[in-house]
């Protein structure tokens, strides 16, 4: 069922709002969808309705949500976005020739990175991918190239000049820099790291007396250091191998706040022969840029920033198989455990926790599946119920590339669609009991009652946007299809003075649930419900995560309440 009409029937008009004392949800939860930032850095999304029969636009969250709402919408192809975006990115031309919105949620660039990567292997315009081309070279450093430009493995007298056309490119914006000058930059590591892998987790800075861009002694050291405190942790679930994190300083408006890039580029200087720990150290890499606009985050929020691009290396390290998917296909995951790992790392922090925001405003709309950053609530349920080891198990049991259970997943668009999306699906509905925990998410989340990684309680609220309200005056059959892993709520009010009989039918697998408005007591949907000038009502609460369920609601007497 399409985006449009999924709306059209949340937003039925046969019902309406009760005014007057319809009392509260239980937990307290009221107020609008707001909220401030995400671990990448913006502003939460709000609240308000989205019209009926109106496409649902999602080009606000990240540059890969704007990319593909261009490109749907035909004002680019893909490459054209692509290079696009990517000249934004590099601070070529201005966000307004680029973005749909004035902000987004987020600046992180991993997803943009990975689907240009893809393109220059899958594209078709060879004008767009030599342009893609060009753009990588400015952005994305391989660990050779960095090399190349510091004091690696030489006495100062013998150190050779940083590669003019590298150093140029890193510092792309500056004049004053002259090539072939000096190291371009400076190599850090950590002792505490280098006892996994000698020389595998290092940043690189500006080297005095280049242009720092801002960047200071503090910046470094909170890298090294959450450098220090991710990787053991990320480790101990996984596999990451290596990663490299360089500050960037191009002197960019508004671009990229930071990525990972997913591009496993073998050292060249590796023998794939030799053993351990040489053969280990040298497995693919994963580089990391951090940009300027990471400089107005507080500690906290940077460090989680950096934990979950690290996050974005243990990814391509533990799951190489299911990494093979278009990133269209996966990103559900890739952000949605990123930004969980990173609060992992820093359960305290909890600066994914505004994203509720964003789910508030499109929960009922879209499924796990179409989502991306805000499924770091979704991994927190799995973390809850099956543990960090069982999220592990649960991804490495998703379609890979070359599959019969993963078709081809990105479109000439660019978008998963179709069987590619219930691939996904189908392999994640299948893990366990995910149908309980997944019903168990929808409604911990009613109740404000999901747990975070630091103990706390993350604090959704439910409004109008994700908890719609059903006044039932006249008898009414509403009849609802869901999308795997999607989910449907109301609050369900009877016309003061009036009682209604309820029936509820439902076809394929779906579970459902409800509970008083005013308390937190969960069971089956009352057969009969009568409204009072103050009566709360009841919360309804349907859940599927298979495909060809549906569910029939019916009002089907509505009469004056017995004395």
């Amino acid at each position: 069922m399409n985006t449009a009409a999924r709306w059209a029937i949340v937003m039925v008009t046969a019902f309406g709002l009760l005014s007057g004392c319809s009392g509260g949800d239980a937990e307290g939860a009221g107020g609008g969808a707001g909220g401030t930032g995400g671990a990448a850095g913006g502003t939460g999304g709000g609240g308000g309705t989205q019209p009926p029969g109106q496409p649902l636009d999602r080009s606000d969250i990240s540059f890969v949500d704007n990319l593909l709402a261009k490109v749907a919408d035909g004002e680019w192809t893909l490459g054209e976005g692509l290079v696009a975006t990517l000249q934004l990115m590099a601070g070529e031309i201005d966000a307004s020739s680029v973005l749909r919105n004035d902000e987004l949620l987020t600046y992180e660039g991993t997803g943009i990175i990975r689907m240009a990567y893809e393109y220059l292997e899958t594209g078709e315009d060879t004008e767009a991918k030599s342009e893609v081309t060009r753009l990588l070279n400015l952005l994305v450093f391989s660990d050779e190239r960095l090399d190349s430009m510091t004091e690696v493995g030489a006495e100062p007298a013998l150190i050779p000049k940083g590669s003019p056309s590298d150093c140029l490119e890193f510092f792309t914006g500056y004049s004053e820099v002259p090539p072939g000058v000096g190291n371009c930059l400076e190599v850090r590591s950590s002792p505490l790291l280098d006892d996994f892998y000698p020389g595998a987790f290092r940043i690189f800075a500006p080297a005095p007396p280049l242009p720092t861009a801002g960047w200071t002694e503090k910046h470094y050291e909170l890298a090294l250091q959450t450098m220090e405190e991710s990787v053991p942790i990320l480790k101990a679930r996984g596999k990451l191998h290596a990663a490299t994190i360089a500050f960037a300083v191009l002197d960019e408006p508004k671009g990229a706040q930071a990525w990972a890039n997913p591009k496993q580029l073998a050292r060249p200087e590796c023998d794939p022969n030799a053993p351990d720990p040489k053969k280990e150290a040298c497995k693919p890499e994963c580089g990391i840029a951090l940009f300027k606009n990471m400089q107005k985050l507080t500690d906290g929020d940077f460090k989680q920033t950096v934990a979950h691009e690290l996050a974005h290396c243990f990814q391509q390290d533990t799951f190489p198989d299911q990494n093979q998917a278009p990133y269209a296909c996966m990103k559900w995951r890739d952000e949605g455990l990123a930004e969980y790992l990173g609060n992992v790392v820093y359960p305290h922090n909890n600066s994914e926790w505004p994203w509720w925001g964003t789910l508030a405003k499109y929960e009922l709309h879209t499924s796990v599946l179409e989502r991306a950053y805000t499924n770091c609530f979704f991994f927190q349920q799995l973390g809850n119920w099956i543990g960090d080891s069982g999220i592990v198990n649960l991804v490495k049991t998703l379609p890979t590339s070359g599959k019969t259970d993963a078709p081809p997943g990105a479109t000439e668009e660019g978008a998963c669609t179709g069987e590619s999306l219930a691939a996904q699906a189908a392999a994640l509905a299948k893990y366990g009991n995910m149908d309980v925990i997944y019903h168990d998410f929808a409604k911990a989340l009613t109740d404000r009652k999901l747990m975070d990684t630091g103990g706390q309680m993350i604090p959704y609220q439910m409004a109008e946007v994700n908890r719609p309200t059903l006044e039932v005056t006249e008898p009414h059959r509403y009849l609802h299809e869901m999308d795997p892993f999607g989910v449907y709520r109301s609050r369900i009010l009877v016309e003061s003075d009036k009682e209604a009989d309820i029936t509820f039918e439902d076809e394929g697998e779906i579970r459902d649930s409800s509970r008083p408005t005013n308390d937190t007591s969960w069971g089956d949907l009352p057969m009969k419900l009568q409204g009072d000038q103050c009566e709360p009502g009841v919360i309804l609460v349907v859940t599927t995560t298979r495909p060809g369920s549906s569910f029939d609601l019916d009002f089907s007497e509505v009469r004056g309440a017995a004395s």
